[in-house]
């Protein structure tokens, strides 16, 4: 799926433009080269999964999808293929569903809010690893065990589960 950018003459006969969104059916062979030659361009490319023509509706709805991510920003990238994106689909689809159950409203996260929600969700990223969560934050290793222990202070980061609920929310946040 193509997202603006000039059309590709090459594949008139089998592309349909909808709402904005040029939408090619690409032989899986010839998807290495004219990816290479879209990586290039300024348009947003999202693909759905290699299918049969009997699947191309489901194809379609992967394309849709990544292509929301893509324009959405939660991927850093140009061109996506639904398959090499599937931990951001998986994060975006959970985030989706417990955006939609409320997650986010429970235990202590307002309260942490009013600290440093980054600095919490970097070190939910990067266990037992101060130096790395640091260095994604762009701060000091001091600050950020300063931040921590604040935070500490508020929640039982020592208890497995209190630490997935609260990543689980943080992805909520920011995936949703």
């Amino acid at each position: 799926m193509l997202n603006g950018g000039p059309s590709l003459r090459v594949f008139e006969d089998i592309t349909g433009a909808l709402h904005g969104v040029l939408y090619a059916v690409v032989p899986d062979k010839g998807w290495t080269q004219l990816r290479a030659v879209l990586a290039t361009g300024e348009p947003l490319v999202a693909a759905g999964a290699a299918v049969d023509l009997t699947d191309l509706p489901l194809s379609r709805s992967q394309a849709d999808e990544t292509l929301a991510l893509l324009r959405n920003g939660l991927i850093s990238l140009r061109l996506a293929g639904y398959e090499e994106v599937w931990s951001s689909l998986v994060l975006h689809r959970v985030a989706a569903a417990s955006n939609a159950s409320g997650v986010a409203e429970l235990g202590p996260l307002n309260q942490l809010k009013e600290m440093d929600l980054d600095t919490l969700y970097q070190w939910l990223r990067h266990p037992g690893d101060p130096r790395e969560a640091s260095r994604a934050l762009r701060i000091h290793p001091n600050t950020f065990r300063y931040r921590m222990k604040k935070i500490g202070e508020v929640v039982d980061l020592d208890d497995p589960d209190v630490r997935l609920a609260l990543l689980t929310q943080l992805v909520t946040l920011k995936w949703a």
